[in-house]
């Protein structure tokens, strides 16, 4: 991934990002990749945490999530977030990459708003890949790239299969 955004411009996505939710449903998005009860979700370039708090909720006391970002502000944010609403299954991962997860640790992996923005898109998918569980669901979204354009990035090295539209992203499940 690119270098961290300088702290203003962080608040501004930030705050932008504050007002796509007032639109779109986290609640909806996430169940519709598949999030329940006791799930390990990784909430891969989480920005302030949204969907990160949100999918803690749903993955409840026995699930786990965690909320990697390239920017020191974001972990900062989910950190606080996190602990105002109480909720202390949630980890931060402060990277450009590599998660340092175990292999096949997740059980979904939340890729929104990220993918335009990434150097090396295929080292990242590797690494989701390998992070994710056999048949582990990968939910993506962007409004910079065109969906067809989306799924062969996603298809081209045989990682993973697309299933098809979730509600405001695409769903992948990765092969074993």
């Amino acid at each position: 991934m690119k270098a961290p955004m300088p702290d203003p411009m962080f608040r501004f996505m930030e705050f932008m990002l504050t007002l796509r939710d007032l639109v779109i449903s986290r609640r909806r998005r996430l169940l519709s990749a598949g999030m329940r009860k006791g799930l390990r979700v990784l909430d891969f370039g989480c920005g302030p945490g949204a969907y990160t708090m949100q999918a803690a909720v749903m993955a409840g006391p026995d699930g786990r999530v965690y909320a990697l970002d390239i920017h020191p502000l974001a972990a900062r944010r989910v950190e606080e977030a996190a602990a105002r609403r109480g909720l202390t299954n949630v980890r931060t991962i402060v990277s450009g990459g590599p998660t340092g997860l175990e292999d096949e640790s997740v059980d979904v992996v939340l890729f929104y708003d990220t993918i335009h923005l990434l150097e090396d898109r295929r080292a990242v998918l590797r690494e989701m890949h390998r992070v994710l569980m056999p048949g582990g669901r990968l939910a993506v979204s962007t409004y910079f790239m065109r969906k067809r354009r989306i799924v062969e990035l996603v298809t081209s090295e045989g990682l993973f299969d697309y299933m098809g539209r979730g509600f405001h992203s695409l769903l992948f499940t990765r092969r074993a």
